[in-house]
C-alpha cells in the first residue's frame, strides 16, 4: 500500500489542489493507541480518480518510545446534502 501511494504521488495520479481541515475534528485515546476523525474539504486527483467534496479523514496513531507515530489512515466520501 505505501509503495502505490508513493508511486500515486510520484507519477502525478495523486495530487491535491486544496485539502481543508473543517471543524468537528474528535479525538479517542485507548491506552497507547488514539483515533482522530476529521471532516475535510478535498479538491484534486487521488489515485487517478477526480475528487471534490466532503471526506472523513481517519487516522490511526500508536504511542512508542519515539512517541505518536502514524500508523494508518483512511478517507471517506461523505454524502452530500
Amino acid at each position: 500500500m505505501k509503495e502505490q501511494n508513493l508511486a500515486n504521488i510520484k507519477s502525478g495520479a495523486t495530487e491535491l489542489d486544496t485539502m481543508i481541515e473543517e471543524d468537528g475534528m474528535m479525538v479517542r485515546v485507548y491506552q497507547n493507541s488514539a483515533v482522530t476523525t476529521t471532516p475535510v474539504t478535498i479538491k484534486g486527483q487521488y489515485s487517478g480518480q477526480h475528487v471534490n467534496g466532503l471526506y472523513r479523514s481517519t487516522l490511526f496513531w500508536v504511542k512508542g518510545p519515539a512517541g505518536w507515530q502514524l500508523v494508518c489512515d483512511e478517507l471517506t466520501a461523505l454524502a452530500t446534502k
